[in-house]
């Protein structure tokens, strides 16, 4: 999430560091997000926390699951005028990493509310 909001002001697509962390179709929607978001003209500012626990994991593939508050805005860049705000419900997500060279990295991120039950 860190490097998705640093990536988001401004949205900067082609960012090398997402590399890090993410891979595969993360990599890509997060790509084709950001690129959204420079097209439009806003940026993404805000913070998200996460309340992370492992469903199964082994040698080099692991499932998260994540009960976490978004607090991310779009932001009209020049007035910080707020376009898109957030709201005080934690969002769940389960997020599948493999681990290349020494570094997990997310490939795919899916929205499931049963992350938060």
């Amino acid at each position: 999430w860190t490097d998705f909001i640093e990536a988001g002001d401004p949205p900067s697509p082609d960012a090398e560091f997402l590399e890090d962390h993410l891979a595969g179709d993360a990599l890509d929607v997060t790509r084709d997000l950001l690129a959204k978001y420079q097209a439009e003209g806003v940026a993404l500012r805000g913070t998200f926390e996460v309340d992370a626990a492992v469903r199964d994991v082994t040698d080099d593939r692991a499932v998260v699951a994540d009960c976490g508050l978004d607090q991310l805005q779009l932001v009209e860049p020049r007035s910080g005028t707020v376009l898109e705000g957030h709201d005080e419900d934690r969002d769940g997500y389960v997020a599948e990493l493999t681990l290349e060279g020494n570094a997990w990295k997310v490939t795919s991120l899916v929205d499931d509310a049963g992350a938060c039950a």
